[in-house]
């Protein structure tokens, strides 16, 4: 696809930043305990490859863009924004995305193309305009046929930088039900029922996720840690052992010791 290479130095800032759209502690997770999922971006670092006019399959459905005439009337982002450099960015670095914005723009201004919208998105994060993000998100939401990337970006801007837990909520719930074996999503929706104080959903939706992904190692021991934390031990430890258990059952007995080790602290 046509500039694609955008998208790259896109992610590499964000990775220097440590800005990720999908945030997951990894002290959450236990060393190679989870199971292999699809991730906002390809195998090579790359958002879905969409063309005006194509589709392509991606977690089992397809993305596409909506017939103009039912979405005519929705605008699409303003390419004239303007930013602020934060307090906190060297000035090279914001130059970069500064440049990095231009070049995805031109590409915009040639054609509505949803792998460049998911980028200036990207852009727009790390450079901290979160209002930006969301308004070109939100329009890929109505623009295109449902997708599990855009929610979940979504519902990471808004748990994370817009302060918006019960839209983090709603846009969590979407992309789980876009793409339900991605335990990565349940661990982030977790994160804000935790946040809202909400310990029955916050418990309910990482079971969702096992029922979902029974080998997603991970999810068993962030559910172990968090029972742990509010006093259900005996949960908790039934849940370590349920992680130990498919662990063994996976054939990785040095991840089985070391949350058996973490069990018995």
């Amino acid at each position: 696809m046509k500039n694609t290479h955008l998208v790259l130095i896109g992610i590499a800032i964000a990775a220097v930043l440590g800005l990720l759209l999908l945030y997951i502690s990894t002290a959450d997770r236990p060393k190679d305990g989870g199971s292999e999922h699809a991730n906002s971006e390809n195998s090579d670092g790359e958002f879905p490859d969409i063309e005006v006019g194509e589709s392509v399959e991606q977690g089992g459905y397809t993305i596409e863009r909506l017939p103009d005439a039912e979405t005519e009337h929705i605008a699409a982002p303003s390419l004239n924004r303007k930013l602020v450099r934060p307090n906190n960015m060297e000035v090279a670095v914001f130059a970069q995305i500064e440049s990095n914005i231009a070049e995805t723009i031109a590409v915009l201004k040639i054609e509505d193309n949803f792998n460049a919208w998911m980028n200036l998105a990207s852009l727009y994060t790390i450079a901290e305009d979160y209002k930006g993000s969301e308004e070109v998100l939100v329009y890929l939401s109505k623009k295109y046929t449902p997708s599990w990337q855009v929610f979940a970006n979504l519902g990471s801007l808004y748990g994370t930088f817009l302060g918006d837990l019960n839209s983090a909520v709603t846009n969590y719930q979407k992309a789980i039900e876009l793409l339900p074996q991605n335990a990565s999503l349940y661990r982030s929706l977790h994160e804000v029922y935790v946040a809202l104080g909400n310990q029955d959903k916050a418990v309910s939706i990482l079971k969702e996720g096992i029922i979902a992904e029974p080998r997603a190692i991970d999810l068993y021991v962030v559910l172990a840690r968090y029972l742990k934390s509010i006093g259900k031990l005996t949960e908790a430890t039934a849940q370590y052992d349920a992680a130990i258990n498919q662990a063994n059952n996976l054939g990785n007995a040095e991840l089985a010791a070391q949350i058996e080790a973490e069990r018995n602290q």
